[in-house]
């Protein structure tokens, strides 16, 4: 059994121990923690690597330590890895941002790469400067897009690269297939194989799908150019015709047996009997009936009249000539690559049918004067005009009736065309001659086929129709009148009259001014006035 001294100096010495373990264990963690803070901060990586990768190529990139293993974030736009052990193979598939993190032989994270895949624009510039003759035209992407920049020489050299752009958008780029998202390389076991994921631009499948981007312009024209347009539409329509009919009645004096030739027909019903001094016009009212048209000459004879027969004819002429001339000129003005319309007229009703819950209703049609056409001037000095000129009007003669509705017909003349002309040049795009000839005869059988004879028995007619159309254009560049210059109106040379020229004089409207009469030159063009010589004094020295 221990004394109370050697209690207390084994309790000494236990505190004594205790407190040199407690020091030491303080000291070894001191010294543990040393590696232990360093291995922390070697996990943070050396430095962030930022590079662009063109969709569907591929890039090597160096690492300072070797791999152990790469993890790519979004591994549907590109896929990673390692051919050596200090080499990294990445191939871009879609378009997009990731980041790719590698990891060395500790597991410790050496670098972090940020990887932006884009359009391979490259090809596509060289392409549009070779067709367009222009290198003021830049060719970038952004998200996925064709951004077309810079100055282009002329509206047709910027139409070019756009079409350029779109055609090349229609396939821009093709997804590789397969691809892993762990690489492979020394020391690196457990690659995955990439699965196959949704195409974010189309919906479907990304492996085997081509992209389709679209074209964004952000191009400007060096000099844009407006074209001004005038058509015009000049049709002449000219018609004659001639007719020569002989119309023969005879009938008993009572009237109740008869016989008639000729057009027409009889215009009373048995017994048809002259009475009094009308007799003879009554007939020739018979003769000519209603159905043929008023005349413009008649020749009544009565032939027999001798109590028990009566023998009339009638002699009837036509001849009719007719002129109509038809002037459009619409004029309308563009600029350069850009689209026009004009129309002056009007729109028709046309009713549609009712459908299962929907009424009846109408549409309009329009008619009337229209113009739509495209001018681009090229770069020799070309002016390149897509044309659709239009003249059309109502016909009430063809119209049809559709439940209690009239709609009548078009007569409409109108071209499509595409030339090229220079400034201020003319060219007919379009032109018609049209004859049509119509010959009747309306004649009694086989008397009427007898030479000479046979003409007492016969109506006969012509129909001679000829249509004439030309439609011209001419385009012209136009330039904005200067500033405060005034543009002339259909109002600057008359003025309504007033009650006295109206009523008194029949003048519906007078001439403005007889001084600005004569200093806006009249209905003269050009230069006009007199030319006055200069006297010279007689006492002046002769020069």
């Amino acid at each position: 059994m221990l004394s109370s001294f050697e209690l207390l100096t084994t309790r000494g010495c236990g505190r004594r121990a205790t407190g040199a373990a407690l020091f030491m264990a303080m000291a070894l963690l001191a010294i543990c923690a040393v590696p232990i803070f360093t291995a922390a901060h070697a996990q943070a990586p050396e430095f962030v690597q930022h590079v662009l990768v063109p969709l569907n190529k591929s890039v090597t990139l160096p690492t300072p330590r070797p791999i152990s293993s790469v993890q790519v974030d979004q591994p549907n736009i590109v896929t990673a890895r390692a051919i050596t052990d200090q080499r990294l193979y990445i191939q871009s598939r879609n378009v997009g941002t990731t980041t790719i993190s590698i990891y060395d032989q500790n597991l410790a994270l050496m670098k972090v790469i940020e990887i932006e895949v884009g359009l391979d624009t490259s090809n596509l510039q060289s392409k549009i400067r070779a067709a367009t003759g222009n290198n003021g035209i830049y060719v970038g992407n952004d998200n996925g897009q064709i951004v077309l920049s810079g100055v282009a020489r002329d509206a047709l050299s910027a139409q070019r690269a756009v079409e350029l752009a779109t055609a090349w958008g229609a396939a821009c780029g093709k997804l590789p297939p397969g691809g892993s998202t762990v690489a492979t390389g020394p020391g690196v076991t457990g690659a995955a194989t990439l699965p196959t994921t949704a195409n974010p631009y189309t919906g479907a499948s990304g492996v085997a799908l081509g992209l389709t981007c679209s074209v964004v312009n952000l191009m400007t024209v060096a000099s844009p150019q407006q074209v001004m347009l005038k058509v015009r539409f000049l049709e002449v329509d000219r018609n004659a015709g001639r007719q020569l009919g002989i119309n023969i009645n005879g009938s008993n004096p009572g009237g109740t047996n008869g016989v008639s030739t000729g057009l027409g027909g009889l215009s009373c019903t048995p017994p048809c009997t002259p009475s009094g001094s009308g007799g003879l016009f009554q007939a020739a009212g018979t003769l000519i009936g209603t159905g043929v048209g008023a005349p413009f000459g008649t020749v009544l004879a009565e032939i027999v009249n001798n109590g028990h027969l009566n023998i009339n004819s009638v002699i009837t002429a036509l001849e009719t000539k007719g002129l109509l001339q038809r002037l459009a000129e619409p004029n309308l003005i563009a600029l350069s690559g850009e689209s026009a319309s004009f129309l002056a007229g009007g729109q028709y009703p046309v009713p549609q049918p009712s459908a299962v819950g929907v009424p009846a209703g109408f549409t309009y049609e329009p008619y009337g004067v229209q113009l739509k056409f495209r001018p681009t001037v090229l770069a020799n000095g070309l002016i390149n005009v897509s044309i659709n000129p239009t003249v059309s009007e109502l016909d009430f003669a063809n119209a049809v009736t559709i439940s209690g509705t009239t709609i009548p017909a078009l007569s409409e003349r109108s071209a499509t065309t595409t030339v090229e002309l220079r400034d201020g040049q003319s060219f007919a795009i379009a032109g018609l001659l049209q004859a049509d000839n119509q010959r009747n005869i309306s004649q009694l059988p086989w008397i009427g086929s007898v030479p000479v004879l046979g003409s007492l028995f016969r109506s006969s007619s012509y129909q001679k129709d000829q249509t004439d159309l030309v439609i011209i254009v001419t385009p012209s560049l136009a330039q904005p009148a200067a500033p405060g210059a005034r543009l002339a109106t259909p109002f600057d040379n008359t003025v309504p009259s007033n009650d006295v020229d109206f009523f008194l004089m029949g003048q519906t409207e007078q001439r403005k001014k007889y001084t600005d009469y004569v200093t806006t030159g009249g209905d003269l063009q050009g230069p006009y006035g007199y030319m006055l010589g200069v006297m010279q004094d007689p006492s002046s020295p002769q020069k």
